[in-house]
């Protein structure tokens, strides 16, 4: 079946999961500032935007299945409900920790703005 969206189009986000459909724009690693997003959505003068913050996701390699175990209850009871054995390795079991939080919500279609800016700025401290 052919696709009927380009890059940068698709109607929502789950749709351009693994279809080539979804490109970041930039990535950071730490709090954002306004004029940080502001900079860089000057920058689009076509397709679609969005803004998505996503919880961390950290990888912990046990000795043994205990461990595994160990770490799974310690992060659960923490609050990172998506956590699970990631793999077995001749180095031990890899867990990935990873919290439900996020935010998503689309800051611009077709190349202009949907969030007039004093409400981006509310968004966005």
């Amino acid at each position: 079946m052919q696709w009927p969206y380009s890059p940068g189009q698709a109607p929502r986000l789950s749709y351009s999961k693994g279809s080539g459909l979804f490109k970041f724009i930039v990535k950071w690693h730490r709090p954002v500032t306004y004029s940080e997003v502001i900079n860089v959505i000057s920058g689009i003068s076509e397709g679609d935007a969005w803004l998505l913050v996503r919880a961390p996701i950290m990888h912990f390699v046990a000795r043994d299945l205990n461990g595994a175990l160990k770490i799974l209850r310690i992060a659960r009871d923490a609050g990172f409900k998506h956590s699970g054995i990631y793999s077995v390795t001749h180095d031990g079991v890899v867990v990935e920790v990873q919290g439900e939080d996020r935010f998503e919500v689309p800051i611009m279609i077709n190349g202009s703005l949907i969030v007039p800016k004093d409400e981006l700025r509310r968004i966005v401290i």
